[in-house]
């Protein structure tokens, strides 16, 4: 892993204390916890998103025919990150996994790698049709601390630009809560609609209420998901990686796939049990001066 660029930046709940980071920003902040999300724009480009796109059509051709899918039909494919070389370059993808680490710090793993592809529906479908329903990726419990239990980065590989053309859906603001409020027939009050381009991606708290509208542009909607989790925590969709996996890798990357040194190393690390939790100690360390847009810093 690459060393990077520290800064430091308030949190919001304690304007006083600092926390440094490896490259949040005080506005991304400001939206996680505000809203519980934030998006950034053309985070994945190039070659690399090039590649991506072309795994993603790979993977979704050669699973459509192992499970006998027509075009037409929606694929999910869990634990997809085992599916294609490519997609291992996400887990922990410089322009995108320095800020998980701010979010969440060290003691994490990946919880789930999820591709998603939906095809669009008649034009006369109604605009309440939900084609997964209002919901907040469980658990809902709250943390010793205030960092996040969970959280997804969304990486988007179809162009939903368009109002309905089955963008995600947020309601900003409701990982603050576990019942958002909603209106006469059910539906969530405040929604955001993400439109993105191929290469945007969304970050945001497993406990924000997300869902996705109908697709009307003609073409399917795809989106790459890689969650992450405390390391107590079971992943979503895989038990443990496979050991001729798990040998391909560093002991860091081998830590975000669930491996461990010592018996109880998800619950009692030893200081071998936590690489990426030392390697960001040591990073953060190298932080002397807060982030120039810090209202907070001594002048």
């Amino acid at each position: 892993m690459a060393t990077a660029t520290v800064s430091s930046s308030p949190t919001l709940s304690s304007p006083a204390s600092f926390r440094p980071t490896l490259k949040l920003s005080l506005e991304q902040q400001r939206q996680w916890d505000k809203n519980g999300y934030f998006v950034l724009r053309g985070a994945l480009s190039g070659a690399l998103l090039d590649r991506v796109l072309e795994a993603a059509e790979e993977v979704e051709a050669r699973k459509r025919a192992e499970r006998n899918l027509g075009s037409n039909d929606t694929l999910e494919v869990r634990n997809a990150i085992i599916e294609h070389d490519v997609f291992w370059e996400l887990l922990d993808y410089e322009e995108t996994f320095p800020l998980v680490l701010d979010l969440m710090g060290g003691d994490i793993q990946l919880s789930t790698s999820h591709l998603i592809v939906r095809p669009p529906v008649p034009g006369d479908t109604p605009a309440t049709f939900k084609a997964i329903g209002w919901h907040a990726d469980a658990p809902q419990a709250l943390t010793y601390d205030d960092r996040p239990m969970a959280m997804k980065v969304g990486y988007f590989l179809s162009d939903v630009m368009r109002p309905g053309s089955g963008a995600l859906l947020v309601s900003p603001g409701s990982h603050k809560t576990t019942n958002p409020e909603r209106d006469e027939n059910g539906e969530v009050r405040d929604v955001v609609e993400i439109n993105a381009k191929p290469g945007d991606v969304v970050l945001f708290n497993h406990r924000t209420y997300h869902a996705v509208g109908p697709n009307y542009s003609g073409r399917h909607r795809k989106v790459l998901y890689m969650g992450y989790n405390r390391r107590w925590l079971r992943p979503i969709d895989y038990i443990t990686m496979p050991e001729a996996i798990l040998a391909r890798f560093d002991p860091i990357r081998r830590q975000l796939l669930g491996a461990t040194i010592t018996q109880c190393g998800h619950y009692l690390p030893s200081k071998d049990d936590q690489p990426l939790k030392t390697w960001l100690e040591t990073q953060l360390k190298t932080s002397s001066q807060p982030n120039s847009d810090d209202p907070y810093a001594a002048h």
